[in-house]
């Protein structure tokens, strides 16, 4: 587990901020004006996500950071909420450690939403990032590769979206829950202050149990 200390932050560093399945970086707004206010260089990004695939989400939010990198040479660090951790967990991994530095999801559906399971013969067809969003063992994110980098993990604990358990990856340690639902989740101070201190110091929380963090505050 990563040491926590100041050292491991970049104010000047760019953060982009990922909204989820059938939302816009309306969604988000809030969590993005947070961390400008704890002195972030914190934005939103938006992106189709209605149609197509989690790939091609993915490979366009990719050809926007190379673009990004081209005309700043400035890393930058991805927080996705929902499905919006997915693309940008797949991005990262594309383009790599030394362009994006420092990945959070929140509330994303790394080992399945049970809801995308149930209704995927339904609606996959004309929606197949549902489909690859299902909780079968085979489906596409529960066959992703963990990240290469610090990453950081929060839960709602009444998510009806998303279980809690649902969110963890193998080999990451930075894991909290916060109170409330899926959709709330990026409107929380607690978690913009969670994200604040994990882009600071590599850590959720000060306090951390055997990996956890075990902050549980209400906003």
């Amino acid at each position: 587990m990563q040491v926590a200390n100041e050292s491991h932050s970049n104010r000047e560093n760019p953060v982009w901020v990922l909204h989820g399945f059938g939302a816009t970086k309306i969604w988000v707004r809030p969590l993005a004006l947070r961390l400008h206010e704890y002195g972030w260089q914190a934005s939103t990004y938006g992106y189709q996500a209605f149609v197509g695939t989690i790939q091609a989400r993915a490979e366009q939010l990719v050809s926007d950071i190379h673009k990004h990198y081209q005309a700043t040479h400035q890393p930058l660090y991805l927080i996705g909420h929902s499905m919006g951790g997915i693309v940008a967990r797949i991005a990262a991994d594309r383009v790599g450690p030394d362009i994006v530095q420092k990945l959070v999801l929140i509330c994303s559906p790394s080992q399945g939403s049970h809801v995308a399971g149930r209704v995927e013969k339904v609606v996959g067809f004309f929606f197949p990032m549902v489909a690859q969003m299902s909780d079968r063992r085979d489906s596409f994110v529960r066959n992703l590769p963990s990240p290469k980098i610090p990453c950081a993990i929060i839960a709602a604990d009444h998510d009806l979206v998303v279980k809690p358990e649902s969110t963890k990856i193998e080999g990451v340690d930075q894991w909290m829950m916060v109170p409330g639902m899926h959709s709330a989740a990026p409107w929380r101070k607690d978690v913009a202050e969670a994200i604040d201190r994990f882009l600071r110091t590599n850590s959720l929380s000060d306090n951390v149990v055997n990996g956890v963090a075990t902050d549980h505050q209400r906003a």
